[in-house]
């Protein structure tokens, strides 16, 4: 799967999630503050952590599929 594919997904799902949190009346700082009290600051730092990582790995084999 080509990368833009990739990004063409990604951006996809993150508007979906994003007119969903509008229907739902539900903003970006309520869902930081939601997921701060569900997993804490650690948690928070790891979740990011694991998010760039997956995303670096996959970058990484695409450009190894090639």
């Amino acid at each position: 799967m080509p990368v833009w594919t990739k990004i063409l997904i990604v951006v996809a799902i993150a508007v979906i999630l994003t007119a969903w949190g509008w229907m739902l009346d539900l903003s970006l700082s309520a869902a930081h503050a939601w997921l701060l009290d569900r997993i804490g600051h650690t948690g928070m730092r790891l979740l990011i952590g694991m998010m760039v990582f997956a995303g670096a790995w996959a970058l990484w084999k695409e450009t190894e599929d090639r």
